[in-house]
């Protein structure tokens, strides 16, 4: 029995011994979590780390061992009341109670000591916890770089990104929605990976593919400077949207990979991107705000009705021609307010330029041009001068000013007579009747 005895504490102490090496001699793997085919008190969820479970069995070896001490004591003590008159069994008794004894002064001082040098050995929690909280502090100082970074990055970028994505029409407007669609879907978890918004070689619609589009010779001026804003607006949208750790990415794939290099990819992450911010947001003026919208729908409504009126003509004269591409464009405007996201009814088609054609700056070309009949280009003048009244009464504030911006400021705009169309009487036809 004695030696029965002896073997369980000894067995205890060194599994008790075995996890404390163990433990000082691997806290990060011991730190590490898994899944647990058995569950132990005081480790009883399936992700507990190895270390806490073997810190459990530590715990437990402990007291399992002090309370066979206590009852081998116990035992004896029966033992020996129960033999009387007998001098053997008596000396039994005695050896078991001097057992127990020693075995549980053994137990307690082993705990005493391993309590002075350090408390935390007692319980086994030197190793894991400095594994935890090294581990912790590690994972902050990360995250806590990586949103330094971000932070800092968004507060040099914001007059760059939002300039450009003030500047966003047509071609361009249409490139940015497509990358902040592919960012939407990544932020949501609904499929992408980080790749295929930064690029490249993962298909369509990633920044690498329009930062290749605005260098492409193939393309227009006002098309590549379309392109340079929607990389500079979505890259802005990236930095507000995506995480620490996923931005961090982003910028380390434009910075290194051989493919950015080609495309200036590094230029779009300076403060000033092709030196685009002096061009600022274009003015809007009073239009941008709702009472502003309202008081230019107001006057601009008798321009509207006696425009309308010259084209509700017999379709055999030659408003017809002019009237028909309105039409189209009507239906595409009528789509844009219950469907705004739809590509054939975005914006940017609507105010062009546009591979779909029909867009306001096509029927502002045309009547700007001096290759056709007087009569033909001054139709599609009215042509323009509904489309604007209906954008104007049925779109949103925001989309109102986009477009007045375009026609006082871009380029293409400008050259096919934008400004004029903005007068209270633009060429001064109003009075004129059909």
């Amino acid at each position: 029995m004695r030696r029965y005895f002896f073997s369980l504490v000894l067995v205890g102490m060194a599994i008790s011994l075995s996890a404390g090496l163990l433990v000082l001699a691997a806290p990060y793997a011991l730190a590490q979590s898994t899944e647990l085919l058995v569950q132990f008190p005081g480790a009883t969820t399936t992700d507990t780390p190895p270390g806490e479970y073997i810190k459990a069995i530590y715990q437990w070896s402990i007291g399992l061992a002090a309370l066979l001490a206590m009852g081998m004591l116990v035992f004896g003590g029966f033992k020996y009341t129960l033999s009387a008159g007998s001098v053997g069994s008596q000396d039994s008794a005695k050896s078991t109670i001097k057992n127990a004894l020693l075995g549980l002064v053994l137990l307690l001082g082993a705990v005493l000591i391993l309590t002075t040098i350090n408390p935390s050995l007692s319980t086994l929690d030197i190793g894991l916890d400095s594994a935890r909280i090294r581990q912790g502090k590690q994972l902050l100082a990360e995250e806590g770089a990586r949103l330094n970074v971000q932070a800092a990055f968004l507060n040099s970028y914001k007059e760059a990104g939002e300039a450009a994505r003030g500047r966003l029409f047509g071609i361009g407007l249409e490139a940015y929605n497509k990358m902040k669609a592919e960012t939407d879907i990544y932020v949501s978890g609904d499929g992408n990976d980080i790749v295929d918004i930064v690029g490249p070689e993962t298909g369509d619609d990633d920044l690498h593919e329009y930062m290749a589009e605005a260098l492409d010779d193939k393309n227009s001026e006002a098309v590549r400077r379309g392109y340079r804003d929607a990389v500079i607006a979505a890259i802005y949208y990236n930095a507000q949207n995506l995480n620490s750790k996923d931005f961090a990415i982003l910028l380390k794939r434009i910075r290194g990979h051989e493919d950015f290099k080609a495309v200036k990819g590094t230029d779009y992450l300076s403060a000033d991107p092709w030196g685009l911010v002096k061009e600022g947001v274009p003015p809007v003026g009073k239009e941008i705000e709702g009472s502003g919208q309202a008081l230019f729908v107001e006057r601009y409504r008798p321009v509207y009705t006696a425009a309308m009126g010259r084209l509700s003509v017999s379709p055999s004269t030659v408003e017809a021609e002019a009237a028909k591409d309105l039409l189209v464009l009507r239906q595409r405007i009528l789509k844009h307010r219950d469907y705004p996201d739809d590509p054939i009814a975005s914006l940017g088609a609507l105010l062009g330029p546009s591979p779909l054609g029909f867009d306001l700056l096509e029927l502002m070309q045309t009547a700007a041009s001096r290759d056709i009949p007087v009569a033909e280009w001054r139709a599609y003048q009215d042509a323009v001068i509904v489309a604007i009244y209906l954008i104007a009464d049925g779109l949103p504030t925001i989309e109102f000013g986009q477009m007045i911006a375009l026609l006082r400021n871009n380029p293409s705009f400008i050259a096919a007579n934008g400004p004029d169309y903005l007068k209270d009487d633009p060429f001064e036809r109003k009075d004129i009747k059909p």
